[in-house]
C-alpha cells in the first residue's frame, strides 16, 4: 500500500493563509509543531509541512502519514483537514494508474560509464 499523503495548493491568485493563521487553525485539529518556530506540525497520524513564501504567506501544504500503524488516524486527519479547509485544492491525488504494471523498469547499470 502507498503511504497516505496529500499536497494542497491555494486557488490561483490566492494563498492558504499566513503561517500564524495556519498554526492557529491546525491547533484546533490537535496538529502543532514540536517546538516554537518548528517547520513541521505533528498531529494524529500525520505531519504537515509548509514553507512561508514572501510576506509569510503559504501557498502549498504537504500532509504525510507518520507511519503504517497510524494509517487510519492519518485518513481521519485528512478528512478533517478537508472539512476545515474546504477552499484548498488537492494538487496530487494518487490514482489507480499510479501503480501501473506496464511502467518500464530500468537498471541503475544503464547509467554507469563503461
Amino acid at each position: 500500500m502507498f503511504p497516505i499523503n496529500a499536497i494542497y495548493e491555494a486557488q490561483q491568485g490566492k494563498t492558504l493563509g499566513t503561517r500564524e493563521e495556519l498554526l492557529e487553525r491546525f491547533a484546533k485539529l490537535n496538529t502543532t509543531p514540536e517546538s516554537d518556530g518548528g517547520a513541521i506540525l505533528y498531529g494524529p497520524g500525520i505531519q504537515v509541512t509548509f514553507h512561508p513564501e514572501k510576506d509569510t504567506t503559504i501557498t502549498t501544504v504537504l500532509v504525510d502519514e507518520t507511519g503504517q500503524v497510524e494509517r487510519e488516524l492519518a485518513q481521519l486527519s485528512l478528512e478533517r483537514i478537508e472539512r476545515v479547509f474546504p477552499d484548498w485544492i488537492r494538487a496530487d491525488e494518487p490514482t489507480a494508474n499510479d501503480n501501473n504494471s506496464d511502467t518500464e523498469e530500468f537498471s541503475l547499470d544503464e547509467f554507469l560509464d563503461d
